[in-house]
């Protein structure tokens, strides 16, 4: 079994006047973590309880204005940095000269990001939805991914200058500049923009997740290096990067940095015109890892300023509501990759429909924030599958917001977008996916809460019990130990205690008892054993008498179990030697 990461992708969605955007959480089941599970989920009656309070509004009235295509206005940049912005004209320097009263400056990536969203006011009225809003953060140059914008809307005669309009609006915005400029040592951005009589004044805060060397949109090798020093402390850096229409692949750390500093090497495609690679990092004594750089590069060579919407799949039968429509859309898109289908979990599914607005109202600051984690974790323990098989893996996956009409398939297009979130859907051993969906007021915005599940479908295995002695071998090889001798007469009677660990729920201790009182008697000589468990067949360590006799003679068994009260597995591995060897 392996320890989760729980996710929240995203929904740092831009309104006018918007509030501050939730800080985005990822899934990486790869990833290890020395706590375990069972000491981390909230027992099924605190999910329950937490379901059955009354549903909150979680989201926001206006998604954002959903595009199929959209062309940036430029000019911009070809690489990702920080660089400072010198302002130019009125509304820039007087954005800049409040900026400087509360400790942040102009940089170009955020200048670059209120002109475009700016530009795309003046013609739709609105503020773009999130997956062009993300697009025009990663295409500016910015790495980071919460951005907050505001934006003040007028009409005025076309002959007065900005100049004079500026003076005009000053005392307007007065009042607001320490609501547009909170936070610290925050990149700002500053546009006015205008369209006839139509007048946008936008003004960006973003805050500098990192300090990241610059580094172009178009890579030179295939092999994109991702070097930085975070801006926070974290003990756990680790990136992954879309390859191709299906494909994700992680990123390989260097091992010699350390965090917070981290350098990453993330594979790309040269066919790909364009691919996402996300980095994502733990903090200390967290349970969740946070997605902290969102970069867009170009493979193919041409760092293209066009947003085209992901197409969703073609094939999704009408008339499906958006949780069946999504896992039909999936299914489509894994049996493509030669991947088993997954099942939609119907009674985890309805408990994540209750939990969802509580956890978007926590993530949007109308709930108490630490609310969104503990029902991500209730999730991951996956109280309502009704499986017999243990969970081995899950993850979840929070924020895929969508407009008005917002369909399944739609959904797994977004989805499919990010690389953590594309990893966990189209990680081979998941079986299960559970989905929770809630709606903004008059339907306008629809969300989701995706988690999936790996089951353990084989709670015995051989091929673990000679890795697991292979590794026992290795070891005291290091140590110059002679080799192992196995001691099959004992094999029958690990399979008893296996079974009785296994099928009839007998506890680590009374199955090991049993194993050593029948091993003893049938050998006539005194059997020593260990039932050795962790989360992860990896993390176990052998007793430190294996490793002080020149000669022994063992047998062992590997088994995955369910504890009493606890959804996820573990393995157990049951370790019997002679008396006397050692």
């Amino acid at each position: 079994m392996r320890i989760v990461f729980v996710s929240l992708v995203a929904l740092a969605l831009a309104c006018a006047t918007a509030p501050k955007a939730p800080t985005p959480l990822q899934v990486q089941p790869r990833q290890r973590h020395p706590v375990e599970p069972q000491t981390l989920f909230p027992s099924r009656e605190e999910v329950n309880a937490m379901a059955a309070q009354p549903a909150p509004q979680g989201l926001p009235a206006d998604p954002g204005v959903n595009v199929t295509e959209w062309k940036l206005a430029g000019p911009l940049p070809d690489r990702v940095d920080d660089r400072p912005h010198n302002a130019s004209g009125p509304f820039e320097s007087l954005v800049a000269l409040e900026a400087q009263k509360r400790s942040h400056h102009l940089s170009e990536a955020a200048q670059c990001m209120a002109r475009e969203f700016g530009k795309f006011f003046l013609v739709k009225k609105g503020l773009p939805a999130d997956d062009l809003r993300r697009f025009i953060q990663a295409r500016c140059g910015y790495p980071g991914v919460s951005v907050n914008t505001s934006v003040q809307a007028a009409t005025a005669d076309p002959r007065l200058s900005e100049e004079k309009l500026v003076e005009q609006f000053s005392k307007l915005l007065a009042p607001g500049w320490d609501a547009m400029l909170f936070g610290d040592h925050m990149l700002v951005g500053g546009a006015f923009t205008r369209a006839g009589k139509d007048i946008a004044l936008v003004v960006v805060t973003a805050p500098q997740p990192a300090r990241l060397n610059p580094m172009p949109m178009v890579p030179a090798q295939p092999d994109v290096e991702v070097a930085c020093e975070l801006n926070q402390p974290a003990d756990l850096i680790a990136g992954v990067a879309n390859l191709g229409a299906a494909g994700v692949m992680a990123c390989t750390p260097d091992p010699t940095v350390k965090p917070p500093k981290f350098s990453l090497l993330c594979p790309t495609d040269r066919a790909d015109g364009a691919t996402w690679v996300e980095v994502y990092a733990k903090r200390p004594r967290s349970v969740l890892v946070e997605i902290v750089l969102q970069l867009l590069l170009f493979p193919a060579g041409a760092a293209e300023g066009r947003f085209v919407q992901a197409a969703p799949p073609a094939n999704v039968p009408a008339g499906l509501s958006i949780a069946p429509a999504f896992v039909v859309a999936l299914n489509q898109v894994r049996a493509a990759a030669k991947l088993p289908p997954v099942v939609l979990a119907p009674a985890q599914s309805a408990l994540a429909d209750k939990l969802a607005p509580h956890s978007f109202a926590s993530r949007f600051g109308s709930a108490r924030p630490e609310l969104a984690e503990r029902i991500a974790l209730g999730l991951v323990a996956g109280w309502e599958l009704t499986d017999p098989q243990p969970i081995e893996i899950a993850t979840l996956n929070e924020g895929i917001l969508l407009g008005r009409g917002g369909s399944g398939a739609a959904l797994l297009a977004q989805a499919m977008a990010r690389p953590t979130t594309r990893e966990s859907l189209l990680d081979p051993g998941v079986s299960r996916i559970a989905m929770g969906i809630t709606a903004g007021p008059d339907h306008t915005s629809v969300a989701a809460i995706i988690a999936a599940y790996r089951l353990h479908e084989d709670r015995r295995s051989e091929a673990l019990d000679r890795d697991t002695a292979q590794r026992l071998a290795l070891l005291r090889q290091r140590k110059e130990l002679p080799p192992v001798r196995i001691a099959p007469y004992l094999n029958a009677e690990l399979d008893s205690a296996v079974d009785l660990l296994v099928n009839q729920r007998e506890s680590p201790i009374d199955s090991l008892n049993a194993l050593l009182e029948r091993a003893s008697e049938q050998s006539q000589r005194g059997v020593h054993g260990f039932c050795l468990e962790a989360p992860q067949i990896d993390d176990l360590e052998f007793p430190d008498e294996f490793f002080r006799a020149q000669a022994l003679s063992y047998a062992l068994r590997v088994a995955f179990y369910r504890p009493p009260g606890s959804p996820w597995g573990r393995y157990a591995v049951f370790l019997v030697h002679d008396d006397g060897q050692p």
